[in-house]
């Protein structure tokens, strides 16, 4: 999850406890994360989609699909991320194109 703050928090299932919380994009308008494989994605305010590993939260990677806020949470489609900005421009990323995996 995504706070107002901007930082993104996993949370366990079992007890709604904080397994961990990336402090990292604060104040950029993060949007609600997706999880692909190992990744959890999450776009922000200037275009920018933010990877972070699922098991700490550190970053592993960053593209720029565009130049517009993303407009929506990237949808997850098998092993595919689909996400469109503001502008209406779509982007599609295949998991581990951008993390390294």
């Amino acid at each position: 999850m995504a706070t107002s703050e901007g930082d993104v928090v996993a949370l366990r299932r079992r007890d709604g406890s904080i397994l961990w919380q990336q402090q990292g994009l604060r104040r950029r308008s993060t949007g609600t994360p997706a999880v692909v494989g190992s990744a959890v994605v999450v776009g922000d305010f200037d275009g920018y989609l933010h990877w972070l590993d699922r098991s700490d939260g550190r970053f592993v990677a960053r593209q720029r699909p565009g130049r517009d806020r993303i407009a929506a949470a990237p949808l997850v489609v098998g092993n595919r991320i689909f996400v469109i900005d503001e502008g209406g421009q779509i982007a599609a990323f295949q998991s581990g194109d951008a993390a390294g995996r």
